[in-house]
């Protein structure tokens, strides 16, 4: 009988079939299809954990994501909920929005493209803003810098970190219910 999954990237087949491909929007770029495989390896055993590490995100660490839709958003999702907390936030937020859901998730990291002014506004807010760079070659691959003050130059720290196991938190889902404020 087979054991039951402990986390979101054990319910990847295990295989060598395309699991994330560019969508419309990305398909001038021509990037490979993320196999089932080589989501699994770019997750658990790939650069992932060793970048997650790098730019301080320990074990069971909370993150908030800001991500459009896409292969590198789907990525996320399954590489932040194995690695520790991944709470999406919208794209579509206002600064103040911004600076409210950090204020009540109070999360170690704030990841969003390279490039996004919402690195900025988090990293003045003391929170740890982390660029996103997508991977040229591979759809849903990503490389990830730590931002520091008002620039967007990488500066990354070394710090050791662990896998999360099954019993820690991996995902948190804001809602807004009757008073139309975030809600965790």
């Amino acid at each position: 009988m087979a054991s039951e999954p402990e986390k979101l990237i054990d319910l990847v087949a295990e295989h060598d079939g395309p699991c994330i491909l560019d969508d419309a929007e990305l398909a001038h770029l021509q990037r490979r299809p993320l196999t089932h495989n080589g989501l699994r390896s770019f997750v658990t055993q790939g650069s992932f954990p060793r970048e997650a590490a790098r730019c301080g995100v320990l074990r069971g660490a909370r993150v908030c994501v800001a991500l459009p839709s896409g292969p590198e958003s789907a990525t996320a999702l399954f590489a932040f909920s194995w690695w520790g907390c991944y709470a999406p936030l919208s794209v579509a937020h206002t600064a103040a929005e911004l600076a409210a859901e950090l204020a009540d998730l109070q999360p170690s990291a704030f990841v969003a493209l390279a490039g996004s002014t919402d690195l900025v506004s988090a990293a003045r807010l003391g929170v740890r803003a982390i660029a996103l760079w997508p991977d040229k070659e591979t759809s849903g691959i990503f490389e990830l810098r730590v931002c520091s003050g008002d620039d967007q130059q990488a500066t990354c720290c070394e710090q050791l970190a662990t896998e999360s196991d099954g019993g820690d938190v991996a995902m948190l889902l804001q809602t807004s219910g009757t008073t139309k404020r975030p809600k965790t």
